[in-house]
């Protein structure tokens, strides 16, 4: 079986303090698929096109538009089979593309895992540590 490929898409406005390590922690992560990173700079006044610029990765530079309107460009210009959203202050552990494209393998129903990560839940769990994780549509 093919595996799926991704599309990670990051708005970011204003990010040069952030961005780098949240492209640092994606381009350092164990993501055993093809996939491309997609940063949409939303108008950007301080150096993020520099900090984005020393990664391989898509940058699209607009004019301010909102996080919205940066997400869904990202999208129009985008080739991967499952999209991945993160903000330019989000740092990824080096599993953790790994352990949502297992959820999209183990459950054919699998159209969309939301999450936003507790660090102070009960359960360690992978899962249980995120809130919203799963959605499926009929």
């Amino acid at each position: 079986m093919k595996k799926p490929s991704i599309s990670i898409i990051i708005p970011v406005f204003n990010g040069k303090g952030l961005i780098d390590r949240c492209l640092s922690s994606i381009f350092s992560s164990n993501i055993e698929t093809s996939f491309e990173v997609i940063v949409v700079d939303d108008g950007s006044t301080d150096l993020t096109e520099a900090a984005v610029g020393s990664f391989p990765c898509k940058l699209i530079k607009v004019k301010r538009g909102g996080a919205a309107a940066a997400r869904n460009l990202g999208i129009r210009n985008s080739s991967g089979d499952i999209l991945f959203f993160f903000d330019a202050d989000v740092q990824l552990k080096n599993d953790t593309i790994k352990r949502f494209l297992k959820h999209f393998s183990e459950d054919a129903d699998t159209k969309i895992i939301q999450g936003r990560w507790d660090k102070h839940s009960p359960s360690k769990g992978f899962s249980c540590r995120f809130f919203l994780l799963k959605y499926t549509y009929n």
